[in-house]
């Protein structure tokens, strides 16, 4: 996201703060139907942010874990 680059803003929170997810996540969530169920679960759900935190921070290690596995 260029505007997020040019004002030095996370593009992540920047989108979240406009309730958007962006192109990219909405079409992850179309080829790969559990992510959108994972989204459903978690906002049916009413997490509180320390939740969500706990979750994103679970999500790292697992993507850290893929790419140390990867030689990424």
């Amino acid at each position: 996201m260029q505007l997020a680059s040019e004002l030095d803003l996370d593009s992540d929170l920047l989108l979240a703060a406009a309730g958007r997810v962006g192109e990219g996540a909405e079409r992850y969530m179309k080829s790969n139907p559990t992510a959108g169920v994972l989204f459903r679960r978690v906002s049916g759900a009413g997490l509180g942010e320390q939740d969500l935190k706990h979750l994103l921070e679970q999500a790292e290690k697992i993507i850290d874990k893929r790419d140390q596995g990867t030689g990424e």
